[in-house]
């Protein structure tokens, strides 16, 4: 058997080479590489030097590029001007996708990992956002078992959300699923990842959580399909909670949710949310920590409100504006993507005005460099704590909230795609910066002044996740 998969798998890799042998798809626009040393390894860190090329010699022109793209080396990586924002809101899935993308970038076929459903697009966007009024407290790490344990209450209901063991799975899953991702894309060539499943430890980590994560919810979903039934009889709804809303979602299909397409759709659901929004917390505070008269004021802020609401709902939240505003401004100069908007071509497609791409390629808009672009924003170099407050102030209450999505700040994407997790996470964020800042003192440790240095990695800007806080109860 191992022999047979050997010689498959030698086969494989030189049918591959033979057909592609480094060739790269042709487009009809500029191709923008390193001079020199133009080598895979250079991307992974020094990719926002070909963005700023690009942008500053076609992006502002209007017109687009390509560059080096490591999810797929023979087609290249389309970067488009924001002009074609709203053909890529509107363009049909089953011409240019966001779920396909996603399945090419986390390589989910080869690693086991999950993919992205209509009903776990549903759940987040139109049920997760109604249910935000926990109590949270609180660098990295503790954030995501911080975040895992507050959205637990939302994603499994009252029997899984303090279970220690249903923490470690959604944990161990999406750090597993993270590790596989990059260390299968680095270690095997495209035509043996189906190998990593057999011999990839992180891989098969992956495998063992799925198993755990379908026996620990089995009792959930049995609770929920009687739950559905006695409602059906005329009882009120016991649960409302991600499983159950799933699980209608299927229903309304005529769909059939077996207890695999419950945990895949759970880990989605954990994987879009947890660690974006631990990473985003971190980014804010190491910003707090820079500005101490902004911290100054929030603080002053929250217990204003406070006194004025006696408790947290999401109107009293939205009265933290210039809380708001401060994360906003975060956001856009510290953004997580040098990108956003990504598409995969799944037919050739025209756009509007004649530009043509052949199935295959994945498109992009420019992200960071939109927020930080001086033609767009006043002052752009500047952290302008209240930048966003003046602007609600004038009038535009919603669009600038944090949560808002706007065609010169695009952290959340735009179209029917657009973070559809973002005002929960809104809501989470905020919770937890109101425990946090009117309980404790925090302070970078000795030695460190300001923020450390992000983390680049290809398109993907992390905060400095080690760093060690320090933290002492007022």
């Amino acid at each position: 058997m191992f022999a047979a998969i050997i010689v498959a798998a030698v086969m494989a890799t030189a049918w591959f080479f033979i057909k592609s042998s480094f060739s790269r798809v042709k487009l009809d626009m500029p191709y923008l590489e390193f001079e020199g040393d133009n080598s895979a390894a250079r991307y992974a860190s020094g990719t926002r030097e070909i963005m700023k090329k690009g942008y500053e010699q076609y992006i502002k022109k209007g017109l687009p590029f390509s560059m080096f793209n490591h999810v797929n080396y023979s087609h290249p990586l389309v970067i488009l001007p924001t002009k074609y924002l709203d053909e890529l809101r509107q363009a049909p899935q089953s011409k240019l996708s966001f779920p396909i993308y996603l399945e090419k970038l986390t390589i989910v076929n080869d690693i086991g990992g999950p993919k992205m459903t209509d009903e776990s697009i549903h759940v987040i966007k139109m049920e997760l956002s109604r249910n935000l009024n926990w109590t949270p407290v609180v660098t990295f790490q503790f954030m995501l078992k911080l975040f895992s344990r507050i959205t637990s209450r939302v994603f499994v209901g009252p029997e899984l959300c303090e279970n220690d063991a249903w923490l470690g799975v959604i944990l161990g899953y999406t750090n597993s699923a993270f590790r596989a991702t990059h260390g299968v894309r680095a270690k095997y060539h495209p035509s043996m990842r189906w190998l990593a499943k057999y011999i990839d430890k992180d891989v098969k980590d992956v495998y063992k959580f799925r198993q755990m994560a379908r026996n620990l919810l089995r009792p959930v979903l049995e609770a929920r399909i009687a739950d559905a039934k006695a409602e059906s009889e005329g009882e009120p709804a016991s649960y409302a909670d991600a499983v159950r809303w799933l699980y209608d979602a299927y229903r309304s299909k005529s769909k059939t949710m077996s207890l695999d397409m419950l945990a895949q759709d759970e880990f989605v659901i954990a994987v879009a949310s947890i660690h974006s929004t631990a990473a985003t917390a971190v980014s804010i505070l190491y910003d707090l920590l820079d500005h101490p008269d902004s911290l100054a004021e929030i603080q002053d802020e929250i217990r204003q409100v406070s006194g004025q609401c006696g408790e947290w709902t999401r109107k009293s939240l939205g009265q933290l504006r210039i809380l708001d505003s401060f994360m906003k401004e975060s956001q856009r100069v510290h953004t997580l993507q040098q990108v956003t908007m990504q598409r995969l071509a799944i037919t050739p497609y025209t756009f509007k005005d004649g530009l043509h791409i052949p199935s295959g390629t994945q498109v992009s808009i420019p992200n960071e460099l939109l927020g930080l672009d001086p033609e767009l924003h006043e002052n752009a170099e500047v952290f302008d704590a209240k930048r966003f407050l003046r602007v609600t102030q004038e009038g535009e209450t919603n669009r600038f909230q944090f949560g808002a999505v706007c065609d010169n700040l695009l952290s959340w994407g735009s179209g029917h795609h657009a973070c559809p997790g973002r005002f929960l996470a809104q809501e989470v964020m905020k919770l937890m910066f109101i425990q946090l800042l009117t309980n404790y003192q925090v302070q970078y440790p000795a030695g460190v002044k300001s923020r450390p240095a992000d983390i680049l990695r290809h398109h993907q800007i992390m905060p400095a996740m080690a760093v060690p806080l320090a933290f002492k109860e007022i």
